[in-house]
């Protein structure tokens, strides 16, 4: 009888990064609706207290315009920690200039989104992420 792997009751777990409660709580819904488990910061702060605390997360959906620390300042910090350096990173921002996306592609950002985001497209983009990067655990495992 061959043995059978236990069931994820997730498929990935996502860290959203946003300073604005209602947007943050909406995709929290969306993604956690497509099976997600997801976690929410409302500022760099307290994602980067998830994440020095062992909660390292599968994907970072991360806003630019934030108060203290912007999105793009806080990606390179993402792009600096070791445990973060290779996590994929997605920018949902208002802002979608071509020069607001190139300097989120310039820092280290994985894929782009601009607001307001519906739901197809944000499960769509974060299935495509999650499918072509290794879960967190993965990408720990090889850096120990």
């Amino acid at each position: 009888m061959a043995s059978k792997k236990p069931k994820k009751n997730h498929i990935g777990i996502i860290l959203i990064v946003e300073d604005v409660y209602m947007v943050r709580r909406t995709v929290h819904l969306m993604l956690e609706s497509a099976g997600h488990k997801v976690m929410e910061a409302p500022d760099a702060q307290k994602a980067m207290d998830f994440i020095k605390s062992g909660q390292v997360p599968d994907l970072i959906i991360l806003d630019i315009a934030m108060p203290g620390m912007d999105g793009l300042d806080f990606l390179r910090v993402l792009r600096a920690y070791p445990e973060t350096k290779n996590t994929p990173i997605m920018m949902c921002t208002a802002r979608g200039e071509e020069n607001t996306i190139k300097s989120a592609r310039q820092s280290g950002a994985t894929d782009f989104m601009v607001k307001p985001v519906n739901r197809d497209t944000i499960v769509a983009k974060v299935k495509q992420l999650l499918t072509e990067y290794p879960p967190a655990s993965a990408r720990l495992a090889e850096a120990a």
